[in-house]
């Protein structure tokens, strides 16, 4: 929500990228927003949780090469039921302490046990 503005006519393409444990699944692309909604669902089998958190990239789509929009790092080590959370974006690499534009809403749920998923 309240991305930053990436193309020409003032919007953006943006996607999702979530990544853990060296697995990666991307949403869909959403045309021309700054305001994306994925309702997405993402499951991930965790060997490792408290070294390797849930890491949540948005892109924005272009013809070339896509942009950077911002990120977000969960630990999510505790078992927790669709846990709703508010997060800024963050920048990457040597602006990873910087705010960007936007925050995503995200919720949640982790389990010790498989089959409760």
């Amino acid at each position: 929500m309240g991305l930053e503005h990436q193309d020409r006519r003032g919007g953006a393409d943006p996607y999702c990228v979530v990544s853990c444990e060296g697995e990666k699944v991307t949403t869909p692309c959403i045309n021309d927003t700054l305001n994306p909604q994925w309702d997405s669902s993402v499951i991930f089998f965790r060997k490792q949780p408290v070294k390797s958190p849930i890491k949540v990239q948005i892109w924005n789509k272009n013809v070339i090469k896509d942009e950077y929009m911002g990120k977000a790092i969960f630990t999510a080590t505790d078992p927790c039921e669709k846990k709703r959370m508010e997060v800024e974006l963050m920048g990457r690499k040597r602006e990873r302490n910087a705010k960007r534009s936007g925050k995503l809403f995200i919720e949640i749920t982790t389990s010790t046990d498989i089959d409760s998923l």
